[in-house]
């Protein structure tokens, strides 16, 4: 083995190390919780994003968004032979996932949202601040085209410069008149403004059943498991 060969399996081993039983070892050499015949799959990207880490978290999240595209596919298979699964992909804090420097989320979110209906299933993000997807022309350019694909959208209420920001991202296709802009900004909670289609807009009101409510309650009423057993 010549000298420069060796050195380079050293640099290799070296940094193999950090993350076998160094710095990184709690997140890429520790058990795994992931049951893949799951009906409910979560993955917790809270740590990563704490860390502070991008090129840790932007590899980890290609990772997930690999495992997840392969999910959709092997159910499409397994439809073909008969079953019939529904994959459904949910981004809470979709916002925190948008970054120009790093767009491997977005590049994932923009491929789901043109692909997924293809494929049997729906992709679902939701965000609490659109401004991180407003924050440049290259960005928009994406999210703007994942809103569009969204077969339904509900906004909730909206500060006016985060409306301003949902004008901005709109800007290229269907936007809001000034009464619909109203609705928006003063709705109050539970009301939304529903997009279904170009002609299906409108302002709704989203009242829970009793049995989701008791799924975010921390005292469950007994009447209501007792009824969903019988």
């Amino acid at each position: 083995m010549d000298a420069l060969t060796l050195r380079d399996m050293r640099t290799v081993e070296r940094h193999l190390q950090k993350f076998v039983n160094g710095r990184f070892r709690d997140i890429w050499n520790a058990p795994s919780t992931l049951k893949v015949d799951a009906g409910l799959i979560d993955f917790n990207f809270q740590s990563l994003f704490a860390n502070k880490n991008n090129v840790v978290a932007n590899a980890q999240m290609l990772l997930v968004f690999r495992f997840i595209e392969q999910e959709v596919i092997n159910a499409r298979e397994q439809n073909k032979n008969g079953k019939n699964l529904r994959t459904m992909i949910v981004c809470d804090e979709a916002h925190l996932f948008i970054d120009a420097k790093f767009p491997i989320a977005l590049d994932f979110f923009f491929s789901m949202s043109k692909r997924i209906r293809k494929y049997g299933g729906s992709f679902i993000p939701a965000t609490q601040n659109i401004a991180d997807w407003n924050a440049n022309e290259e960005l928009r350019g994406k999210t703007s085209a994942i809103i569009k694909n969204s077969q339904y959208t509900f906004i909730f209420k909206l500060s006016a410069p985060d409306m301003k920001d949902v004008l901005d991202v709109y800007k290229a296709g269907e936007s809001f008149n000034d009464d619909e802009q109203r609705m928006i900004i003063s709705a109050v909670t539970g009301q939304a403004f529903f997009i279904g289609s170009t002609e299906l807009r409108a302002s709704v009101k989203i009242i829970s059943g009793e049995y989701a409510q008791t799924l975010f309650s921390e005292q469950k009423p007994k009447e209501v498991f007792n009824e969903n057993k019988n």
